[in-house]
C-alpha cells in the first residue's frame, strides 16, 4: 500500500509505492525496445529496425584462468544495461539474487531500486483534472549537455498530448526541450497526467515559463563555463499551439495563427484567401484581432515573437495533414474526376511494394501498399512525398493532379534541403501559393481546410528557422513514443514515468551507435590493401547492399558502388560503376536536375574514387534494365550536420562559385543585418537598379495588403460577401530559376586545365608577356568565352 500525505501548497507525495516483483508480475509479454540509435528525425514508437543487427564491441574479455572481476566496473554496467533495454525490475530483482549467489558479486546491491538509485518519493502538483510532475528546465539541459560545456545552446520546446490506454481517456501532456545547436537529443522539462488536458494553460506553463526567464537573460553555469541559452521555437501541432498561445483553435473562423484570413464555411471551416495580412508580434500582444484570441497567454511574458517563433509543424501539417489528405482525395469517397480506379489503385500499391526494399538504413519504414494507408505513419508520408511519390504516381494521376502534386513535391524539396533553400527560397514560397490556387481549382473550395492555406506560410518559418527537420516534431513524436513505452502497469502511471526518467537521467545514459566494418574480398582487379563491405561518410553509412549502394560525388556524377577499401596509406576508396547518362525526370514545374533528382542509365567500367570525393548518399528506384531514378537523400546533408553540431570545416571539400556582387559594407555586423532582406528576393537584378541598399529593400519589399474582415459570423451574407473574393483569374506557374552548376566551368589549353579561380592572376601576367608566343595564344582562344565573366563575377568560397 502506497502512503499519502496531503500538504495545503496542493501538492501529493506519495511514498513506497510497490515496484519490485508486484510491479510486473501480470505483464508476461515481451516488452518493445525503441531503437535509440535511430534518426532523430523519423517518428517511430514500435522499434523498427531496418537491417541487420550491427555488432558491437564486447566490454569485456574472458580468459580460461580465473580473473579478478571490478566490481564497480560490473555494477555501473549493469546499471546502463537495465536502463537501456527497460528491464523490468522484476526481471532485475532475479539477477540480482542469482549473480549475489556468486561469491564474485557479493557486494552488489539486493534491491534493484538500490541499483538503480530510483527516487523513493514523487512530489505531485495537483492541476485539474489531473496531476503534474516537474523535472525542472535547467536539469534537463544539464542531462542533455553532458560533459559538454558550450558558450551558449539554442532550445526547443515541444509540447503534445499522447493518449496512454485504450481502455479509458487518460493522456500525458509531455513538456520536452531539445537542443538545437549544439545539436543534441530530447529530455522532459515536465508531464501532466489526466483525463484530459489542463484546464488552465497558465498554471501548466507556469515553472516552465518563470524557469526560462532566468536563463534566457544571463544564462547559467555549468562545467566551469557560463552558458547561455536562446529559445529556438515552440514546436507544436495545431491544437498544442492554440492551447499554449490561448487562441481560436485551427477549426475556428479566425483559427490561422500566421495572418488575418477569414474562414468561410462550405459544410466546413475553410481558408480561401492566399494574400491576407500577416501577423505581428506587436499587432499579436495588443489584441488588434480580438476574435482571435480566448485570453492572454502566461508564453507572452517571455522575450519572444510570438508568431515567429511558434512555428507551423512540417511533420502533422504536411505529411499528416496536407499528403494525407491528397492520398485520400485519390483514393476514398465519392466518384469525382481526380478519383483513382481500382485498377490504378492496384498499380500505386504494386509500385510501391516493388519501391519498399529500395529504401536504405536512413529510413525506419518501408513503402507499404496503399491497402494499409490507413495505418501509414508520419515517416511513410514523408518518404511519398520526398521520394517514391513522383515515381509511383507517373502515368496513373490525372495531368493536372500528377503536376498539382509535383508542385508540392519540389516546393518541399526545396525547403528539406539546406544548400537548396538558401537558393530557392522564393521559388518555394511562390510555387507552394500556386499550388494552394490550383488546389482549389482541381479539388474545390470545400477541401482547402487549415492545413492546404498554412502551406503559404511555412515558407517563412523556414526562412527563420533553416529547414523543415530543423523544427518539425518528429523528434519530440519520437520521444513520446519512449515516454509511452515506459510504463509496466496501469496504475501508478504518473509515478512509473517520473522514477523511469529519473533513473536514466541520473544515469546519463546517451545513445551511442558502433558500426563495424565487414571485410570480404570485394573486387580483386583493384590493388588495395584491404576491402569492406561499408564505409562511413559525412553522417551516413554506403553498403554495398541493396537500397544502400548509391552515392552523389562532389562532380554531380552518380555511382553505383560495389566495394569500399583502404589502400597502403591508409586512404580510403570506393570502388563501383559511374552512370554516363543523365536525364530529367519531370520537367514540370521545372526540371527535377534543379532538386538533384535524375534518371541515370549507361554504366561504365568499374573505377575507384577516394572516399572524399563522396557528396551525398542517394536512395534509388529501378526504372528499366540498368536504369534508376535518384533522389539525393535530404536528412543526411553533411554540411547541415557540420554546421549544427559546430565541426571543424574540412577546406578541401569546399566548392567554389561564381557569384555577382551587387552590395558591399563597410563591416561584418552590417553585412550580416542585411543577409535577411536579401533572402526574401528572388531576383537580385533588383537590388541593383538602386543606388542604396535600404532603398531597393524599400521599394521591393512593398505589398498591397487587404483589409481584414471584422465580423466573425457564418451568417449567409458574409458567406457570399467573401466568396465573390476567391474567384481566381488564370493561375500562372512561377518561373523556375536557372539551375546552378556544381562544379566549376573547365577548359583546356596547352594540355593544362584551367579553372575560374585561376583567370584573374592569369590575365595579369599575359600583361608581362609576348602576345606572339603560340602557348599564349592558345590560351587566350580558351579564354575568349569567359571574357564577360571574368568582368562581371568575383570568386567566393561557398
Amino acid at each position: 500500500m502506497s502512503t499519502v500525505e496531503s500538504h495545503s501548497n496542493s501538492q501529493v507525495y506519495l511514498e513506497n509505492i510497490p515496484e519490485g516483483n508486484n510491479a510486473t508480475q501480470n505483464f508476461g509479454e515481451p516488452e518493445e525496445i525503441i531503437n535509440e540509435n535511430q534518426d532523430s528525425n523519423t517518428l517511430e514508437v514500435n522499434g523498427d529496425s531496418d537491417g541487420p543487427a550491427e555488432d558491437v564491441n564486447n566490454r569485456f574479455t574472458s580468459d580460461d584462468s580465473e580473473t579478478e572481476i571490478d566490481e564497480n566496473n560490473m555494477q555501473e554496467n549493469l546499471t546502463q544495461w537495465a536502463i537501456k533495454h527497460q528491464v523490468s525490475h522484476a526481471a532485475l530483482n532475479d539477477l540480482l539474487r542469482t549473480l549475489k549467489g556468486h561469491h564474485c558479486f557479493r557486494d552488489l546491491p539486493k534491491d534493484p531500486r538500490t541499483l538503480l538509485k530510483t527516487p523513493r518519493r514523487t512530489i505531485l502538483e495537483e492541476m485539474p483534472p489531473g496531476n503534474y510532475v516537474h523535472f525542472g528546465l535547467e536539469h534537463a539541459i544539464k542531462a542533455l549537455l553532458g560533459r559538454l560545456a558550450p558558450n551558449e545552446v539554442f532550445i526547443q520546446i515541444g509540447i503534445d498530448g499522447i493518449p496512454v490506454q485504450k481502455s479509458n481517456n487518460a493522456q500525458f501532456w509531455p513538456i520536452l526541450v531539445h537542443i538545437s545547436s549544439p545539436k543534441l537529443s530530447v529530455e522532459s522539462v515536465g508531464i501532466y497526467s489526466g483525463k484530459s488536458k489542463p484546464q488552465n494553460v497558465s498554471q501548466y506553463l507556469q515553472k516552465l515559463v518563470q524557469e526560462m526567464k532566468v536563463p534566457l537573460h544571463t544564462g547559467f553555469q555549468w562545467n566551469g563555463n557560463q552558458v547561455k541559452v536562446l529559445l529556438e521555437a515552440f514546436v507544436c501541432d495545431a491544437p498544442a499551439r492554440a492551447f499554449i498561445t490561448a487562441t481560436k483553435n485551427h477549426t475556428g473562423y479566425r483559427g490561422c495563427s500566421k495572418c488575418y484570413v477569414k474562414g468561410v464555411w462550405r459544410n466546413k471551416v475553410v481558408f480561401l484567401e492566399t494574400d491576407a495580412k500577416r501577423r505581428t508580434d506587436e499587432l499579436f500582444r495588443s489584441r488588434d484581432d480580438p476574435l482571435h484570441h480566448n485570453g492572454q497567454s502566461i508564453i507572452e511574458e517571455l522575450p519572444i515573437n510570438m508568431i515567429a517563433r511558434i512555428p507551423l509543424d512540417y511533420m502533422h501539417l504536411i505529411c499528416l495533414g496536407v499528403m494525407r489528405k491528397l492520398m485520400c482525395l485519390w483514393t476514398k469517397g465519392p466518384a469525382v474526376p481526380f478519383k483513382i480506379s481500382a485498377n490504378q489503385h492496384n498499380q500505386i500499391s504494386k509500385k510501391l511494394e516493388q519501391c519498399s526494399p529500395y529504401f536504405g538504413k536512413e529510413f525506419a519504414r518501408k513503402s507499404r501498399s496503399l491497402k494499409e494507408l490507413d495505418h501509414w505513419k508520419a515517416t511513410e508520408f514523408r518518404n511519398f512525398l520526398l521520394y517514391s511519390g513522383p515515381v509511383v504516381l507517373k502515368d496513373i494521376l490525372l495531368k493536372n493532379c500528377y503536376q498539382n502534386f509535383l508542385c508540392l513535391h519540389v516546393s518541399v524539396t526545396i525547403l528539406c534541403c539546406p544548400i537548396k533553400i538558401k537558393q530557392y527560397l522564393q521559388y518555394a514560397r511562390s510555387l507552394l501559393v500556386y499550388f494552394v490556387k490550383t488546389f482549389i481549382a482541381i479539388y474545390g473550395e470545400q477541401n482547402t481546410t487549415y492545413n492546404i492555406h498554412n502551406l503559404i506560410h511555412i515558407s517563412d518559418d523556414a526562412e527563420m528557422l533553416g529547414v523543415l527537420d530543423s523544427f518539425s516534431a518528429f523528434r519530440f513524436e519520437n520521444k513520446l513514443g519512449q515516454i509511452k513505452q515506459l510504463l509496466k502497469k496501469p496504475n501508478y502511471l504518473l509515478q512509473q514515468i517520473h522514477r523511469r526518467l529519473a533513473e536514466s537521467t541520473e544515469r546519463n545514459i546517451l545513445p551511442q551507435k558502433i558500426t563495424k566494418r565487414r571485410r570480404w574480398t570485394g573486387c580483386e582487379a583493384f590493388d588495395l590493401k584491404e576491402q569492406y563491405k561499408n564505409v562511413l561518410c559525412k553522417g551516413f553509412e554506403i553498403l554495398c547492399q541493396q537500397g544502400d549502394n548509391f552515392c552523389l560525388l562532389t562532380d554531380g556524377s552518380v555511382v553505383l558502388v560495389a566495394s569500399t577499401g583502404l589502400n597502403d596509406l591508409g586512404e580510403e576508396f570506393i570502388i563501383g560503376q559511374k552512370f554516363l547518362q543523365t536525364n530529367n525526370v519531370y520537367s514540370t514545374p521545372c526540371q527535377s536536375r534543379l532538386c538533384g533528382i535524375l534518371a541515370v542509365h549507361t554504366m561504365s567500367s568499374m573505377k575507384q574514387w577516394k572516399l572524399s570525393d563522396v557528396a551525398q548518399k542517394c536512395i534509388s528506384f529501378p526504372n528499366s534494365l540498368n536504369s534508376f531514378i535518384i533522389f539525393p537523400i535530404l536528412h543526411t546533408d553533411d554540411i547541415y550536420l557540420a554546421a549544427r553540431n559546430q565541426d571543424p570545416p574540412n577546406r578541401k571539400l569546399w566548392k567554389r562559385f561564381a557569384v555577382k556582387v551587387y552590395h558591399e559594407f563597410d563591416n561584418y555586423d552590417n553585412a550580416v543585418a542585411e543577409i535577411p532582406h536579401f533572402l526574401n528576393f528572388f531576383d537580385y537584378e533588383a537590388a541593383e537598379s538602386s543606388q542604396t541598399c535600404s532603398k531597393s529593400l524599400g521599394i521591393i519589399s512593398g505589398t498591397n495588403i487587404s483589409k481584414t474582415v471584422d465580423s466573425d459570423s457564418g451568417s449567409d451574407e458574409s458567406i457570399s460577401s467573401m466568396s465573390s473574393k476567391f474567384t481566381f483569374g488564370p493561375v500562372e506557374l512561377p518561373t523556375p530559376p536557372e539551375i546552378k552548376k556544381i562544379t566549376s566551368v573547365v577548359s583546356r589549353g596547352a594540355g593544362k586545365v584551367v579553372q575560374h579561380e585561376n583567370l584573374f592572376p592569369l590575365l595579369h601576367k599575359l600583361q608581362s608577356v609576348i602576345y606572339r608566343d603560340p602557348q599564349i595564344l592558345e590560351i587566350l582562344k580558351q579564354l575568349k568565352k569567359f571574357l564577360k565573366i571574368l568582368f562581371t563575377t568575383r570568386i567566393y568560397r561557398a
